[in-house]
């Protein structure tokens, strides 16, 4: 069975395939729902962002479309993804946190790293 312990952050979608025939179905993490998606193109073998062979999960960009719509139609839940290994889904995930963020919150942790450690984001 499909367990989703190693994924527990927030904003992100963890993937498998479900045996089920010769029907190609995966159920999807989208927001806080798990969605099955009947019919889905299958998974890289290999990261697309450092091109390693890995587990692959689901990274999403944005997410566009409520629950409630996902639900109605689960190939949305296929939308605006990217599938990465383990170790590049949480810099996607940093990289998104780091998007939300205030500006002026991130000078002001810049600022104070390179005083504390004399060490500067870049």
């Amino acid at each position: 069975m499909w367990s989703d312990s190693r994924f527990r952050f927030q904003n992100t979608v963890s993937m498998s395939i479900l045996q089920n025939g010769e029907n190609n179905m995966r159920k999807v993490r989208y927001r806080r729902a798990v969605i099955v998606v009947p019919d889905a193109p299958p998974l890289n073998v290999r990261c697309e962002c450092c091109g390693k062979q890995h587990k692959i999960s689901t990274h999403h960009f944005v997410y566009l479309y409520t629950t409630k719509e996902v639900r109605a139609n689960p190939n949305l839940a296929l939308l605006n993804t990217v599938q990465v290994c383990f170790p590049c889904h949480r810099v996607a995930n940093a990289e998104k946190l780091l998007q939300e963020t205030k500006p002026e919150i991130r000078a002001k942790l810049s600022k104070l790293q390179l005083e504390k450690t004399g060490i500067s984001f870049g």
